[in-house]
C-alpha cells in the first residue's frame, strides 16, 4: 500500500484547496483529516503503485461530502434505508402469498421460515438506527448498512420468496456503495480487549437475567427447567420456537421481556458500532510552548491567555504561526475565543479547523468570540448569537468617586479593619502567601464541589511558576490572607483579564469590592489600558439584539437559570464599576445543533455532576 500526504492548506497564492492525484485510472480513498488539515491518500491497487511516480495536479476539496451531489447522496441514502427498514418491519408483519409459501415448505423447514421471518424484523429495526449514522457521513453506518441490506435480501427469499422487497435490498446496497466516497467519517475501531470485556459484561447480566427468572417462575413454566435449554430459550423465542409454556400472566410477561432485553442489547452494541471516532489529542510540550510564545507575542484578545488553561488540545496553521484551543466534549470540538497570531492569518485558520473538525465527524463551535472577530466567523457561512457581554474598565477614565455609595463605602469599610492590597508576580509571590493563597483555593473549591469550573473564562488553576507574569492581589491582615484576585496578562492590549476572584469564609462583606477597587487603581497608576472582569452569560446591557424572540429566551433564560449558575449576581457585581460592556458571540455552522451545543457549552463551563455512593458515603462519614 502506497500512503502519502499532501498539506491541503493552501501554499500557492489565489488557491483555495489542493490535492496531488495519480494519473492512474484507479480509486484513491482519502483518510480522514489530520490536525494540520491535510488528508493522506491511500492507494491499494497494484496498478497505481507500478505507475509511480506520475502525477497530475487537480484542483479538489477536501471535503467533497461538501458538494452539493455528496449532500443529496447522504441524505437520499440516509432516507431510503430507514424505508428499507420499515419495509423489512412491514413484509415481515404480512401474511406470505400462498403459493410461495407452498413452494418455500417443500425447500426449508418451517423453523428456519419463522427464524428468517424474525431476523427480517431485527435488520430491519437496525437499517432505521443506521441511517442516522449515514446522515453523518459516517463509514461504519455505510458497511453495516449494506451488510444488513444484503442478509435482508437473503431473507427476504427464506421467509416467503419475497423477491421484490430482495431486489429492491440489493439496489440500494449497490447505490449506497457506489456513493461510499461520500461517507467519509471514520468510525471508532473496536479495540479487541475493551470489545470483549463489555460483551463479557453484557452476556454475563443477559444470562443471568434469564437463569434468574426461570428460577424464581419455575412452578408456573412448562416442562420443569433445566440449564441447557433455559440458556437456549432466547435464541428459541426469536426463531418462534419456543421450548416451554409459559402458564401465568407472569410467566408470559417474562416471557417477551426476555426477547425485549434482548433487543435493548441489540440497541446498545449498533450505537455504540456507529459512534464516530473522535480524534482525542493531548497537546504536546512543543505545542504548550509555542501556544506559550504566541500568546506573549500576539495575544490582543482579554481570553487569549486562557487558551493556556490544562486539559486543552491546540490545532495550529500550517505555518504553525497562529492557532486556536479547543476542547472536545461530545462530539462537539469546543473553541474558545478567537484565534491567537497574525490577524491576516485568522480566517485561514477557522476555516481550516471547520475542515478538520467536519472532516472527523465533529461539530465546530466558537464560543465568547469577541464582535470585532465576528465577521469573520460570518464569512465563512457561519451563524453568530449574542451570549453575553463582557465587562471592561476603561482605566484611562476610572474615577473612584464616579462609583456608587454603596460600592465606596463597602471598599472604605474593609480598608478601616486595617486591610492592604498587595500585588505580587507570580514569580514573586512569598511562600507564606501563596501556601495560604493555596488553601483558601483549595477550600473554595471544595466547597463549589470537589473541581475546578470554567473553560473559555479562566485558567482553571491557580497560576503557576510558568505563568510568570501573572500576578495575585491579596487583601492582607498583617500576614493573614483573607483573599485574592488572579490576573492574566493581555501582552498586546496593555491590559488585564481577571482570572479567578477567592476569598475565606470569615472575610469581612465587601473584600472582592475592594480588590477590584485596589485592581484598577494598581494598574491605571501603572499606565494600563483596560481591566477586564470577564464576561457576564446571558447579559445584554447593550441591548444590541435584533431578534425579539432571541432577546425573549435570553431573558427567560437570564431569569431562570440564575439559581443554578448565577448569572444575576455575576452581571450586577462587574456592574458595580461601572464598566464598558463589549458583546460575546457564539459561532455554529447548524441551526439546529444549538440545544447540543449549549449543552456541551453547559458541561464545560460547569459540569453537572451525578452524586456517586463513594461521595455519599464521605458526606455522611
Amino acid at each position: 500500500m502506497q500512503v502519502r500526504t499532501f498539506a491541503s492548506n493552501a501554499s500557492i497564492p489565489q488557491v483555495d484547496r489542493y490535492l496531488i492525484l495519480y494519473v492512474a485510472q484507479n480509486r484513491i480513498r482519502l483518510a480522514p483529516v489530520n490536525r494540520d488539515g491535510s488528508r493522506s491518500l491511500m492507494c491499494c491497487s497494484r496498478a497505481v503503485r507500478s505507475r509511480l511516480p506520475i502525477f497530475e495536479v487537480k484542483r479538489f476539496n477536501v471535503h467533497p461530502s461538501h458538494s452539493g451531489a455528496c449532500h443529496v447522496t447522504r441524505r437520499l441514502g440516509a432516507l431510503l434505508t430507514a424505508l428499507a427498514g420499515v419495509m423489512n418491519i412491514v413484509s415481515a408483519l404480512y401474511p406470505a402469498v400462498p403459493a410461495r409459501m407452498e413452494i418455500l415448505a417443500d425447500i426449508l423447514p418451517l423453523t428456519v421460515i419463522r427464524g428468517a421471518q424474525s431476523a427480517t424484523v431485527l435488520l430491519g429495526f437496525a437499517l432505521v438506527l443506521v441511517a442516522d449514522g449515514l446522515r453523518k457521513r459516517r463509514q461504519r453506518a455505510l458497511q453495516i448498512a449494506v451488510a444488513a441490506l444484503l442478509l435482508s435480501a437473503l431473507f427476504h427469499l427464506t421467509k416467503g420468496l419475497d423477491f421484490e422487497e430482495a431486489i429492491m435490498a440489493l439496489s440500494l446496497a449497490w447505490l449506497l456503495t457506489r456513493g461510499r466516497d461520500t461517507f467519509s467519517v471514520p468510525s471508532r475501531m473496536a479495540v479487541p480487549g475493551r470489545l470483549f470485556s463489555r460483551v463479557h459484561a453484557i452476556v454475563v447480566l443477559y444470562v443471568t437475567y434469564v437463569v434468574a427468572g426461570f428460577v424464581i417462575l419455575r412452578r408456573y413454566i412448562s416442562p420443569a427447567p433445566s440449564m441447557v435449554h433455559v440458556v437456549q430459550e432466547p435464541l428459541r423465542l426469536l426463531s418462534d420456537a419456543a421450548y416451554y409454556h409459559y402458564l401465568t400472566p407472569q410467566a408470559r410477561w417474562f416471557e417477551r421481556s426476555i426477547t425485549g432485553f434482548a433487543c435493548c442489547v441489540a440497541l446498545y452494541v449498533v450505537l455504540r458500532v456507529l459512534r464516530p471516532f473522535i480524534p482525542e489529542h493531548s497537546a504536546t510540550a512543543w505545542e504548550r510552548a509555542r501556544a506559550r510564545k504566541l500568546v506573549e507575542q500576539y495575544a490582543s484578545d482579554t481570553l487569549a491567555y486562557f487558551s493556556l488553561q490544562d486539559g486543552r488540545s491546540y490545532f495550529f496553521d500550517s505555518a504553525k504561526t497562529a492557532f486556536v484551543s479547543y476542547r472536545v466534549w461530545g462530539n462537539v470540538a469546543l473553541v474558545a475565543g478567537d484565534p491567537v497570531g497574525p490577524p491576516e492569518r485568522h480566517r485561514d485558520l477557522i476555516a481550516s479547523f471547520m475542515q478538520f473538525a467536519v472532516g472527523n465527524g465533529l461539530e465546530p463551535c466558537f464560543l465568547g468570540i469577541s464582535g470585532n472577530s465576528a465577521h469573520l466567523y460570518r464569512s465563512l457561512g457561519l451563524g453568530t448569537l449574542k451570549v453575553g457581554e463582557e465587562a471592561v474598565i476603561d482605566l484611562a477614565e476610572f474615577n473612584l468617586s464616579s462609583l456608587k455609595r454603596k460600592v465606596r463605602r463597602a471598599a472604605r469599610h474593609v480598608s478601616d479593619l486595617g486591610f492592604s492590597a498587595v500585588t505580587y508576580r507570580r514569580d514573586q509571590v512569598p511562600p507564606h502567601i501563596m501556601s495560604q493563597v493555596r488553601t483558601i483555593s483549595r477550600a473554595w473549591v471544595r466547597a463549589k464541589g470537589g473541581s475546578e469550573r470554567g473553560f473559555s473564562m479562566t485558567l482553571g488553576r491557580l497560576p503557576r511558576a510558568a505563568d510568570k507574569d501573572c500576578e495575585l492581589i491579596v487583601a492582607q491582615q498583617g500576614d493573614t490572607v483573607f483573599g485574592f484576585l488572579s490576573l492574566a496578562p493581555v501582552y498586546q492590549g496593555n491590559a488585564w483579564s481577571l482570572d479567578s476572584m477567592r476569598r475565606r469564609p470569615d472575610s469581612p462583606n465587601g473584600l472582592m469590592e475592594f480588590l477590584v477597587i485596589a485592581a484598577a487603581e494598581t494598574y491605571m497608576a501603572r499606565g494600563s489600558c483596560r481591566l477586564s472582569l470577564n464576561f457576564a452569560t446571558l447579559s445584554n446591557a447593550a441591548n444590541d439584539i435584533d431578534s425579539k424572540a432571541i432577546d425573549e429566551t435570553r431573558r427567560f433564560l437570564f431569569d431562570h437559570l440564575s439559581s443554578f449558575y448565577q448569572l444575576k449576581s455575576l452581571y450586577q457585581f462587574n456592574d458595580k464599576f461601572a464598566p464598558n460592556w463589549c458583546s460575546r458571540y457564539l459561532a455554529y455552522r447548524d441551526v439546529l445543533k444549538i440545544p447540543k451545543l449549549a449543552l456541551a457549552i453547559a458541561q464545560s463551563e460547569d459540569p453537572i455532576r451525578l452524586p456517586s455512593i463513594g461521595g455519599m458515603l464521605k458526606r455522611e462519614a
